[in-house]
């Protein structure tokens, strides 16, 4: 994509991490570049160069928000379990 082309708010996909994703674009960064949001994981990252970024992408956003509780909930319940076994073990 070309520089002119992004717009702050808008949905793109994007190599991040080697894997290509859905980020929103939250903000011009002040040492160029962007500032954005992966949609995935809801972590911040950086867009430095419009290079990154591959198309616009509308994406249905109440089924982006629901499945980043879902992964956080599953990752609750894996600590849990562990936790749980790791006590039964002790108590042995």
């Amino acid at each position: 994509m070309k520089k002119n082309e992004i717009e702050v708010g808008g949905q793109y996909t994007c190599k991040v991490s080697d894997k290509i994703v859905v980020v929103k674009i939250t903000g011009e960064n002040s040492h160029g570049g962007w500032d954005a949001t992966n949609l995935k994981t809801g972590k911040a990252v950086r867009i430095k160069s419009a290079q990154r970024l591959r198309s616009a992408k509308f994406v249905d956003q109440k089924a982006l928000d629901a499945t980043v509780p879902e992964k956080a909930e599953k990752k609750a319940q894996t600590k849990a379990g562990k936790a749980r076994k790791a006590a039964a073990k002790a108590n042995a």
